[in-house]
C-alpha cells in the first residue's frame, strides 16, 4: 500500500451510481443498487500483515454488509523463542558524505569488518544485501552481497 488516502478514496467511490451508461444493460441493474443500498450488499475483504488504526477505520466506516462483519486475526507465534544460540550483533557507524554511497559501505566492510570477523570466528559464509547493486563476491567466496 503506497498511499492510504488513495485507498480511502477508492473505497468511498465503490458504490456510487455512474454518470454515464457505458453500454450497460439497464434491465440487469438491481433495484437496491439504484436505491443507493449497494454498500450493504458488497463483500469486502481487507488483508494486512498487521492491524492498524487506518484498517480499523476503513473496516468500521465502509464495510457495512447487512449480513454482518467478521474480523479474523491470526497471530503467528514466530520462531525467535526457538533459537537456542545467542547471536551477537555488532553495529558500526560509517562516516559518509551521501546516503546512497553503497560502494563506500562495501569497501568499509571489506577492509574493516570482514577481517575482524574472519580472524575471530570460524565462518563458512556471510551473505548481505546492498540496494540496487550487482552481485559482489569475495576472492575466496567467503562473503556475498546481492
Amino acid at each position: 500500500m503506497q498511499n492510504w488516502s488513495h485507498v480511502n478514496t477508492v473505497v468511498e467511490q465503490l458504490n456510487h451510481i455512474p454518470s454515464k451508461l457505458h453500454g450497460t444493460d439497464i434491465m440487469r441493474i438491481r433495484p437496491w443498487y439504484l436505491d443507493g443500498q449497494a454498500r450493504f450488499y458488497r463483500q469486502t475483504i481487507i488483508l494486512g500483515s498487521h492491524l492498524n488504526p487506518d484498517i480499523n477505520t476503513l473496516f468500521n466506516n465502509h464495510c457495512l454488509n447487512f449480513e454482518g462483519k467478521v474480523k479474523l486475526l491470526h497471530e503467528h507465534e514466530g520462531v525467535l523463542p526457538k533459537v537456542l544460540l545467542q547471536v551477537r550483533q555488532i553495529y558500526e557507524r560509517i562516516d559518509m558524505e551521501s546516503v546512497d554511497a553503497n560502494d563506500v559501505r562495501l569497501d568499509y566492510f571489506k577492509k574493516k569488518v570482514f577481517p575482524k570477523l574472519k580472524d575471530s570466528v570460524q565462518l563458512e559464509r556471510i551473505v548481505g544485501t546492498a540496494p540496487a547493486k550487482p552481485m559482489v563476491t569475495s576472492d575466496q567466496r567467503m562473503f556475498t552481497f546481492c
